[in-house]
């Protein structure tokens, strides 16, 4: 084949792979949410018997601010996610916490 026929052809099928897993992903997503649930805090979790933390993460941006994810199972059937957020000397400025719904 001639350069001229090769590169038409492989951004076709470049194009075609990319529509391919775009449309992949989209079939993908859960048909859920995390919904916010108020008055709801980790140390309030922490302190729920049966409550275990089953993973957690922290997240840091260049001007110092944190933000602590942690995720929950409470009674082996219920799933939170807390987000605790920092400012750059570590004093708590907010949290949320959530749980998964299918709205």
């Amino acid at each position: 084949m001639t350069p001229t026929l090769v590169y038409p052809l492989l951004s076709l099928v470049a194009a075609s792979a990319l529509a391919m897993s775009v449309a992949f992903a989209t079939a993908q997503e859960p048909k859920g949410r995390w919904e916010i649930v108020r008055g709801l805090t980790s140390a309030s979790v922490a302190r729920t018997a049966g409550a275990r933390l089953m993973s957690s993460a922290g997240h840091s941006w260049a001007d110092g601010r944190q933000a602590i994810s942690s995720y929950w199972l409470i009674g082996g059937i219920r799933t939170i996610r807390c987000v605790t957020y920092f400012n750059s000397d570590m004093v708590q400025t907010g949290e949320k916490c959530e749980q998964p719904t299918l709205k």
